[in-house]
């Protein structure tokens, strides 16, 4: 079982994910769960790396941090649930957001939620592995530094996304209940929760708009 550093974030992710299958009628084309992946990964860490004093630092301490776990995971011989929660445990805010999005697009389809991984098992340690992998790549790489319009980006990364569907409903508008309607206002405003888990919907159309 894997126990992210802020519980609200899986439910949010879930939330966006359940949205783009909806989106499709059924099941996401894998790219387009790598892209939203993606978008929201970026979004938790600009968010996250706006707030220390030297972003860019701050990225470079979180890839090497990164880079030292894989390294770690892959000199294990016999996988450990206990050792995995306790190495995971020691990662920073940072790591642990960033390597718990990556989990989750790799169990996605596996397992329902993160209470069934059980990193003891072989084929969850492998999954593990490729996690670590694909977060470290991520974090390393150009692309992963800090934007300082990263909301923005992400409702205009979003938008492209849904473009692609076909029959995709783009209208964003206010409603009744003040709750959003369509797959596509749902994913705009889990990204806006993920910055801040209280926004509201009214909230999320007006910065859509204001962009």
């Amino acid at each position: 079982m894997l126990p992210p550093s802020h519980p609200h974030l899986a439910s949010i992710w879930q939330d966006a994910w359940t949205a783009l299958d909806q989106a499709y009628g059924g099941t996401a084309q894998r790219a387009a769960n790598l892209r939203l992946n993606g978008l929201l990964t970026d979004l938790v860490f600009s968010y996250v790396a706006l707030r220390q004093d030297k972003p860019v630092s701050k990225t470079q301490e979180v890839a090497k941090e990164l880079s030292r776990y894989l390294e770690r995971l892959r000199g294990r011989t016999n996988p450990s649930e206990r050792v995995t929660l306790n190495s995971f445990l020691k990662l920073s805010e940072e790591a642990q957001q960033i390597l718990g999005s990556m989990i989750a697009l790799e169990t996605r389809g596996v397992i329902d939620n993160f209470v069934q991984i059980d990193f003891g098992r072989p084929d969850h340690h492998q999954a593990l592995l490729a996690a670590a992998a694909r977060a470290h790549h991520w974090i390393a790489e150009p692309q992963g530094r800090p934007k300082r319009d990263h909301l923005i980006d992400y409702f205009d990364g979003t938008t492209a996304l849904f473009q692609q569907i076909p029959n995709a409903e783009l209208k964003v508008s206010n409603h009744f209940d003040g709750q959003p309607k369509t797959p596509f206002e749902t994913i705009l405003h889990a990204g806006h929760r993920m910055t801040d888990v209280g926004v509201s919907f009214h909230a999320t159309v007006k910065a859509y708009h204001r962009r």
